[in-house]
């Protein structure tokens, strides 16, 4: 409930007619015919002393109809509100001309703070403006409110707030630079009987607070203003950037047949920026996708548009080669940026098409379940008592023409495709190894088929 701050303060006018005394403007009683204020020499005026510097937005002149005379004969016509600090230089706030109102309740356009008030009377009643009369005279304290709110960050620089200060905007955004490590406030109100306080902290008005501490990210500030039990809160949302961080978190690459393709180097974004893999013959695609370290970094591809959350896109590779990719990130604060390459390759085959033993035996897959051979099954067992010898014929023949030949830990020989190798024989203890290296043409890819013969 506002209060009205010119009840039963002092009050003294430049003129009075006995026994129509200035009290008698301010003592709460408007509806007696006695109750009011009389002055018979104009200009006059009625100056109220509230005690200290208040701040009010609203003032109440009731008039003598409300007491029961004619209206708006008895109504006072030209009158001015005006405020002071020392009684003597006076600042005109509202004012009012040919008024016919019994009573006049209006707002300011903008709280004033002042420890003196006055009307200031040029022409009095309509009936009689010689004369000069009211039964009450009242000013309301505005709500509670900041005059001025600056902040500032440890180096005394100030803060730019968002938007400016106004007094009836309670909602404030900053933005700081990672060397800020604290801020200051530093609020202002003009009446002095407000209380404020910066996160719970009671502050004198015109001075700093604390040091706040202020961390990476968003970083909330609480500014209250208490009047007589009321109170205001004003909130400063200051933001502190993160270090600019234009790295990859993680590349993820997915062949289209063969699945997962890892990376050939160890994933260190910090350090190193270029990167390959090797995908599958049989992956005639690949998707890729790129994640940034920071979230709100952004990521473009081969100088595409730049976008921020994880980046898919695909890496079409119909032919055995190359395929390289451009990746930049740009870090939020949208000026630092880190270049990285990818090159993914699809090798030519490296597969071995098909296995003819002779004296036939049977090719069981390690582990199983099934027989026989298959180009992408690389394990197999064979029980036998007697010796073989095997034909290997190549997918990518005549390119690839031969393969690496080799029984446990013994030399390495070359068996040219379609060709019998030396006789295979399980040893009467244990297992033999057969081991069969296939490289790709341009070397990129070797497949290695192992298996095991035993009797």
């Amino acid at each position: 409930m506002a209060i009205n701050l010119a009840l039963k303060k002092p009050i003294i006018s430049s003129s009075y007619l006995q026994p129509y005394e200035p009290v008698r403007a301010v003592n709460g009683d408007y509806m007696t015919p006695m109750s009011r204020w009389l002055c018979t020499h104009l200009p006059g005026w009625l100056t109220v002393d509230l005690g200290e510097v208040y701040s009010f937005d609203r003032w109440v002149v009731r008039q003598m109809p409300i007491a029961g005379w004619p209206s708006p004969d008895y109504c006072m016509s030209d009158f001015t509100l005006q405020g002071s600090n020392d009684a003597e230089s006076w600042a005109d706030l509202d004012n009012l001309a040919a008024n016919t109102s019994t009573i006049v309740d209006r707002m300011l356009t903008a709280a004033a703070s002042y420890r003196y008030v006055r009307i200031y009377v040029t022409k009095g009643l309509n009936a009689n403006d010689k004369f000069a009369s009211l039964m009450e005279f009242e000013i309301y304290q505005a709500p509670p409110s900041l005059a001025g709110l600056i902040v500032k960050d440890n180096d005394d620089h100030i803060v730019e707030l968002n938007p400016a200060f106004n007094s009836n905007t309670d909602s404030y955004k900053a933005t700081v630079l990672l060397s800020v490590a604290s801020v200051t406030i530093i609020p202002t109100v003009l009446d002095s009987s407000a209380v404020i306080k910066v996160n719970s902290t009671e502050v004198v008005s015109g001075t700093s607070s604390a040091p706040i501490t202020i961390n990476v990210g968003t970083n909330q500030i609480e500014v209250s203003v208490t009047v007589d039990g009321v109170t205001k809160i004003y909130t400063i949302e200051i933001t502190k950037a993160a270090p600019a961080n234009p790295y990859l978190k993680a590349i993820s690459i997915t062949g289209n047949n063969k699945g997962a393709i890892s990376l050939a180097q160890t994933f260190d974004p910090k350090n190193s920026f270029n990167y390959t893999a090797l995908a599958d013959y049989d992956d005639t695609s690949a998707t890729v996708v790129l994640t940034a370290d920071d979230p709100n970094a952004k990521l473009s591809v081969n100088g595409g548009a730049s976008s921020s959350g994880p980046v898919t896109f695909p890496v079409t590779m119909s032919s055995p080669g190359d395929y390289s990719t451009a990746i930049v990130v740009e870090a939020a604060d949208g000026t630092t940026t880190q270049s990285y390459s990818l090159k993914v390759t699809r090798p030519s085959s490296a597969y071995i098409s098909s296995i003819d033993p002779i004296p036939a035996v049977t090719f069981i897959k390690d582990p199983g379940p099934g027989t026989g051979f298959v180009r992408d099954y690389y394990n197999y067992k064979v029980v036998t008592t007697v010796a073989f010898r095997i034909k290997v014929f190549l997918e990518d023949y005549p390119n690839i023409n031969k393969v690496s030949f080799q029984i446990n830990s013994g030399s390495s020989t070359d068996l040219p495709h379609g060709n019998f190798s030396s006789p295979i024989l399980a040893p009467a203890v244990g297992s033999d190894l057969v081991t069969i290296t296939v490289t790709s043409k341009t070397g990129e890819a070797t497949k290695k088929y192992i298996i095991e013969v035993s009797k």
